[in-house]
């Protein structure tokens, strides 16, 4: 049975919640490690630019935060977080392809990224475009072959769709290529719709994948939504005083920003 709402809003008071499962959020990230590692293995064909562009993407060394926090969710509303796994993979894939796609030319002109050379500095701009396009299409057959209910997968579809789309990142992105984001209220507008709508929706799949619907599915999302913003917030930070070498990325890239 699903855990009831009063003790999950126990688990964010510090004073009286329950204590944080350090050993379950390891498993989980080996787990989630582990399938993506075998996902790039399986693109690991030398006949293929697009498939080694996906491997050199997936292969590289992610946070993976927003497919924890898919599992972690459905874990913490008292569901096995195993049978979402293919769930928190599909998001992750959905978050490799939009790194390859802002760092393009057209885009941050990025050369690197974790920590690697980005996709495009290594396979050309091309074969970093169709990489990005069939990474979002594996990340939908994932969500396809999730061990859970098909109805569960139609919402899952749904959510993940929404967090690309116009209104998601791909028109946060057009945003901030158009320089919307110089005041506090762009720059929330921005943020959350390149990031938190990612984390937005990782929060509500993991809900979904819980049986969870109705309004907890909601709040689950603007849940999302606000650590996303608050993700990107502190990324902006890093962008501005850290290095390259400490955060495996270009910086300097969000300097106009307030």
């Amino acid at each position: 049975m699903p855990r009831p709402l009063s003790e999950i809003e126990a688990l964010t008071r510090p004073d009286g919640g329950a204590k944080f499962e350090v050993a379950k959020l390891t498993q989980i990230t080996e787990a989630l490690r582990t399938r993506l590692a075998e996902n790039a293995a399986t693109n690991e064909q030398p006949d293929c630019l697009v498939r080694r562009a996906i491997s050199h993407s997936l292969g590289a060394p992610g946070k993976l935060v927003r497919g924890q926090l898919v599992l972690l969710t459905a874990s913490a509303w008292g569901t096995a977080w195993r049978p979402a796994l293919e769930l928190a993979r599909a998001v992750e894939i959905v978050h490799a392809a939009s790194l390859v796609i802002d760092d393009l030319p057209a885009m941050d002109n990025a050369a690197l990224r974790r920590g690697s050379a980005t996709v495009h500095r290594v396979y050309g701009e091309a074969t970093a475009i169709l990489a990005a396009v069939a990474m979002l299409a594996e990340a939908f057959e994932a969500v396809a072959v999730a061990e859970v209910s098909a109805e569960a997968r139609v919402r899952a579809v749904e959510a993940l769709s929404r967090s690309v789309g116009p209104d998601g990142m791909t028109g946060g992105q057009q945003l901030d290529l158009a320089g919307v984001g110089k005041s506090k209220g762009e720059i929330s507008t921005v943020h959350g719709m390149k990031t938190g709508s990612l984390f937005a929706a990782a929060a509500e799949i993991g809900t979904i994948a819980a049986g969870i619907d109705g309004p907890r599915r909601w709040l689950m999302s603007d849940f999302g939504m606000l650590l996303g913003k608050a993700f990107q917030e502190f990324d902006d930070l890093a962008d501005r005083y850290g290095s390259a070498e400490s955060i495996g990325k270009d910086t300097g890239k969000d300097e106009d920003k307030e």
